[in-house]
């Protein structure tokens, strides 16, 4: 196991998507297939809170969402749903952009 120490080492050098999920690993309690498969509507940043849907033994469950996480987790929700209007815009997916 690391130290936090180590892990903001870690951490410190780990950049965009990598370091978001990994930091929602270990902030957050998350496993690792429950991050990746994580969706916008699953986050209530107000609320502080993660939906982890359908994850081990197939449960839901709620997570914390971390304050220090709050900010990368809009930036990352904000450039999705410009990545979803444009490829609405384009032709793909389903929605309104």
């Amino acid at each position: 196991m690391l130290s936090r120490d180590e892990v903001r080492r870690v951490l410190r050098d780990m950049h965009g998507t990598q370091r978001l999920v990994t930091t929602l690993l270990y902030g957050s309690g998350l496993r690792l297939l429950e991050a990746l498969a994580l969706r916008v509507k699953d986050i209530a940043i107000e609320r502080r809170e993660i939906r982890v849907r359908r994850g081990k033994g197939g449960h839901d469950r709620v997570a914390l969402l971390p304050d220090a996480l709050r900010p990368d987790i809009v930036k990352q929700i904000r450039a999705v749903g410009r990545q979803h209007g444009e490829d609405v815009r384009r032709g793909a997916g389903y929605g309104t952009p």
